[in-house]
């Protein structure tokens, strides 16, 4: 998708990524491109926008569906990277991001190797937008249906439990 992106629409400023067990406010994304658009140099920017994961352990427990096994990734720790639940990468990020795919053995937990590893490589900035970029957990929810919690003021939500939602 990033290569289609950046054959097919080389003039879009923005590629928003996200997973499809995510809410996205589409009016709240419009005005946070429009907003970023008008920011000096953000033109010649490399950066991606997004929840921030810092220092995060690597699951070596072999019963998660997150687990990683040492020939994969040898490392203990994951390079800081943004959330794949939905993120922002400027035109530019997406560029220096898929110039380093050649030379970068594939990692199967695609959050890390596209908002973590190739960014790293590519001298791409990530800028830590929690604020926006938000998970839904079920007291959340909870929350919602109670009036105790205002959806309007994210881009994107990613809903944990999307399964319990659905009919």
């Amino acid at each position: 998708m990033m290569m289609w992106k950046v054959l097919n629409c080389p003039k879009a400023d923005f590629f928003f990524r996200t997973n499809d067990d995510s809410i996205v406010n589409t009016l709240n994304l419009k005005y946070f491109t429009d907003y970023e658009k008008k920011q000096p140099l953000q033109k010649e920017s490399k950066k991606i926008y997004g929840r921030l994961f810092k220092e995060l352990l690597v699951c070596r427990e072999t019963k998660y569906k997150w687990y990683v096994s040492e020939a994969d990734f040898n490392e203990t720790v994951y390079p800081d990277f943004c959330d794949g639940g939905a993120c922002i990468y400027t035109n530019n990020a997406m560029r220096a991001i898929i110039e380093k795919m050649p030379e970068t053995r594939y990692f199967w937990v695609d959050d890390v190797l596209y908002g973590g590893i190739l960014a790293q490589k590519g001298n791409v900035t990530l800028i830590d937008r929690w604020d926006l970029f938000r998970h839904l957990s079920n007291d959340d929810y909870l929350k919602y249906k109670a009036g105790r919690y205002s959806w309007m003021n994210f881009v994107s939500l990613h809903v944990d439990f999307i399964d319990s939602l659905l009919p």
